[in-house]
Formats: C-alpha cells, sequence, structure tokens
C-alpha cells in the first residue's frame, strides 16, 4: 500500500496502524511523477485533479484537510470510483460553532458597536441600547451538520430555543432541538431572532439568502454566517441592513472574497466581519490527523470511512 502526502503526516503513527505502508512526501510540482502507483492521497492536488486520475489508475482514497469540497470540483473526479473525505463534522465542527456563537454574541451585547467607537460612550452610544438577551430567544440553523448540532447544544446551554433545517427529516425532534425539513425556510425565517447559515455551496445553496429571503425575516434579527459566502446575495444583504429589514449580520465568509476595501460592508456599524478565519485553531490539525489515522485503519481493513464526502451532493 502507498500513500503520497502533499501535507504533514505522522509518519510513525501511519506505520502503527499500516506497517508495511511506503509513504511519499511530496509537492503538487512532483505528484504526477510519485502518484502513478499510489493507493492514498492525503491532501488537495489543486488543480491537477484530472491529471491526478489520468496517471494514478489504483488510487482509492484522497483526503483533504478543508470541510467544504465546492473548490475542487472536477467532473471527472466526482464521477469517479474514489473515495474523498475531508474535515467536515468533528475536525471543524466545534470551531465553525464558537466563531458563529461569538458572533452573535458581539451584535446582541453591543460588543461590535463599543469597540466601533473605541471610547468610553455609555450614556450617548447606541451600543447599551441595541443589545438583548439570548435567553428565551430562538436561533434557526440553516444547516444541521457537525456546526449546526454543535450549535444547538450551545444555544440550548444559553436557554435558546432551536430550530434547525435538514435535508433529510426523521422525526420532529432531535435532542430538544425542533428539525424541519429544508421546504420550511421561509418559516424557520419568520421564527428566529438569529439565524446562522453553515450549509457548504451546492447548486440549491447559492444565493438562498436574497431579497425575499430577508424579507420573512424579524426586523430584530441577526444573520450570521460560516459556511460560504455565496449562500448569500451580498447585495441584498446591503440592501436589508441599509433600511432596517434585519436588525444586522456577523461574517465570516462573504461574496466576493476577499470584500473590496471600498465595500459598504465594512462601514456598517452593526455587522462584524471576520477573513473566513472560523475554522482555525490549533486544535484542528490533531482532529484532522486523528481522523487520517482512524480511516487509514478503516481503508486497510475494507470498511467505510468517516466523513467521507457524498459526491452526487457535493458535501
Amino acid at each position: 500500500m502507498k500513500l503520497v502526502a502533499l501535507q504533514k503526516v505522522d509518519e510513525a503513527a501511519v506505520k502503527e496502524v499500516v506497517p508495511d505502508i511506503e509513504i511519499v512526501n511530496t509537492s503538487r510540482d512532483q505528484l504526477l511523477d510519485v502518484i502513478t502507483d499510489a493507493d492514498i492521497l492525503i491532501g488537495s492536488p489543486g488543480n491537477l485533479w484530472e491529471d491526478v486520475l489520468k496517471v494514478s489508475p489504483q488510487l482509492r482514497w484522497v483526503h483533504v484537510s478543508s470541510a467544504g469540497v465546492d473548490r475542487m470540483a472536477c467532473p471527472a473526479f466526482f464521477n469517479s470510483e474514489v473515495t474523498l473525505t475531508c474535515a467536515k463534522g468533528e475536525v471543524v465542527g466545534p470551531l465553525l460553532a464558537e466563531h458563529a456563537f461569538a458572533l452573535m454574541l458581539g451584535l446582541t451585547r453591543g460588543i461590535a458597536l463599543c469597540v466601533r467607537d473605541g471610547r468610553w460612550n455609555r450614556r450617548e452610544g447606541d451600543a447599551g441600547k441595541k443589545v438583548f438577551e439570548v435567553g428565551g430567544k430562538t436561533m434557526g440553523l440553516v444547516g444541521f451538520g457537525g456546526v449546526g448540532q454543535r450549535l444547538a447544544r450551545m444555544a440550548q446551554a444559553f436557554d435558546m430555543n432551536v430550530i434547525a433545517l435538514r435535508r433529510a427529516v426523521v422525526g420532529d425532534e432531535s435532542d430538544g432541538v425542533t428539525v424541519w425539513g429544508n421546504d420550511r425556510l421561509d418559516d424557520l425565517l419568520a421564527a428566529s431572532d438569529v439565524v446562522v447559515v453553515s450549509v457548504p455551496d451546492t447548486p440549491d445553496t447559492r444565493g438562498m439568502f436574497n431579497q425575499d429571503a430577508f424579507s420573512k425575516m424579524k426586523k430584530s434579527s441577526f444573520l450570521i454566517t460560516v459556511g460560504r459566502g455565496n449562500t448569500v446575495d451580498t447585495d441584498a444583504l446591503v440592501h436589508a441592513l441599509q433600511h432596517g429589514e434585519i436588525a444586522g449580520a456577523g461574517l465570516d465568509v462573504v461574496d466576493p472574497e476577499p470584500l473590496p476595501d471600498e465595500h459598504p460592508l465594512w462601514q456598517m456599524r452593526n455587522v462584524i466581519i471576520t477573513p473566513h478565519i472560523a475554522g482555525n485553531a490549533p486544535e484542528r490539525a490533531g482532529r484532522n490527523q486523528a481522523l487520517v489515522l482512524e480511516n487509514l485503519k478503516r481503508f486497510a481493513q475494507g470498511e467505510a470511512l468517516e466523513s467521507a464526502v457524498n459526491k452526487t451532493a457535493g458535501y
């Protein structure tokens, strides 16, 4: 068995799982020279997906350390028999959930306004007036995978009610969360005080937050995004914020990325923007490594791999 690594792997730990495995560390520049007889590729080949498939007929598994796989779209690969795993679920889920929660509290407690003021402005400023307690409020989760499920537990710890949308619904509730099908997006928007979007980039999710969607939201509600920027129509978001259709937004992902320096979102007092860093933390690497090792064991035993991407659905 041969493993080609474009990113660092714990070779000693890998050999504990599969003692006779051959490990080749390489770069994208030399990838096509060393992958011809590989079974496993760890790391994304970037724009070389199609070339990799052509020269490596026995390749059976590719693991990438990102949570989303939309940026590696290659019809030949997605139509192949090669299994793709990624860092979704428990690898990045806790980080994105924490970041979304931080964005929410930054908005609901007026922290963003205080930071923008840059001075002690207790009586004259609006920071102390445009706040609310999240306990008793409703969080709407658009996406109920690893991120959404972690967020639900955090929100419940703050005594929030939680509604979630997911593609496949089994029953009406999951651990106290009201779960609806994707066809009830409008109902979720109307009921939620905070809407958190963590869905991946697919044809069904692109632009789903458009002018019509914002018109369904409460004027006092906040939008939080930690999935992909193109799930939100940026012009519609600007319009909704400028016309008071929603109270504010916390954005870790935007469209386009990076957001131009002169874009009006940068100047809005009721908006927090972070530069797509929700998934960053040193703990992520360790969890990713653990996933690779667990899947290596499964691969060697011919078992199904964890965090496998449904290549038809795109996530």
